[in-house]
């Protein structure tokens, strides 16, 4: 069962970055996955770690892709991801339930990743294009 499948659309055409993004997917269809199995706390848990631990691995090496083309607009990236990051402490503190968070991470998760891969990482992968 998926909740977020992968496309070629969503492809910044650097390999690396790619496959981070396809683990990202993977790891937000695990806590889908575990949202419908009503998995315990811990699981739901891990399954959120592994979200954050493949978002902030992808941030860093993404930033540091960026730098080494000279993307003009990195700052406003970063801003997006430390947005990211913002919003999620904001579900942490809100949320009455681990079942809740996992909820509502998900949404936010699969709705930020899909406007900022289509939207804004495309702006880095052009780029990228014109410096080959």
């Amino acid at each position: 069962m998926t909740f977020f499948q992968w496309s070629d659309d969503y492809s910044v055409g650097v390999e690396k970055l790619d496959d981070q993004h396809k683990q990202i997917f993977e790891a937000i269809n695990e806590l889908y996955i575990g949202i419908l199995a009503l998995q315990t706390p811990d699981a739901a848990e891990h399954a959120i770690n592994e979200l954050l631990k493949h978002a902030e691995q992808h941030f860093a090496d993404e930033e540091e892709h960026m730098e080494s083309i000279r993307f003009p607009d990195l700052e406003a990236h970063k801003l997006e991801h430390q947005e990211f990051r913002d919003k999620v402490v904001d579900l942490i503190a809100a949320s009455a339930s681990d079942r809740e968070f996992s909820v509502e991470l998900l949404r936010f998760s699969k709705k930020w990743l899909e406007d900022h891969m289509l939207e804004t990482d495309m702006k880095y992968s052009q780029v990228a294009l014109k410096s080959k």
